[in-house]
């Protein structure tokens, strides 16, 4: 088979496949969409780009030292709020979940700013605070590396 000849059929052959196959048993079938569950929103209803996110620049909007100029307490929680815009299908705004970083209780998402100055280090004491709650996906236990290393101790 010469190149030219190849060429030709390879080219046909695409074609053909491209052509919609509408004989009896050839071809493909229409798929329709499933219509949502009940409780569940319409994707389309719900509103884009409704919240703002925070100015990170803004003078209200960044980490003030705790101890000292350079030592930095934040805490990493979860809290209830309307941040997504998301709706219920009646129009009312969805309290979700959000977990974000903050100082003393307040907690903010996105987390907000360190201001410091350059080449000074600075010392920032991590608080974990989603102790107390199941997690939101089910965690399987029987994966493989799943659970800690026994006698291990060192965890981050």
């Amino acid at each position: 088979m010469k190149r030219r000849e190849f060429l030709k059929l390879t080219g046909l052959v695409s074609a053909g496949m491209m052509v919609p196959w509408t004989w009896k048993g050839i071809g493909s079938k229409r798929v329709y969409a499933v219509p949502a569950a009940a409780g569940l929103s319409d994707p389309a209803l719900q509103p884009k780009f409704v919240n703002l996110a925070p100015n990170a620049l803004h003078p209200d909007f960044k980490y003030t030292p705790s101890r000292g100029a350079n030592f930095f307490d934040v805490g990493i929680a979860k809290r209830l709020d309307h941040l997504t815009g998301l709706v219920d299908s009646s129009g009312y705004q969805l309290q979700t979940p959000v977990w974000g970083y903050g100082q003393a209780g307040a907690v903010t998402w996105p987390g907000k700013t360190f201001e410091v100055w350059k080449d000074s280090p600075i010392q920032v004491r991590w608080a974990n605070n989603l102790f107390g709650e199941p997690h939101l996906l089910p965690v399987d236990t029987n994966l493989h590396w799943s659970y800690s290393l026994h006698g291990y101790d060192q965890y981050t």
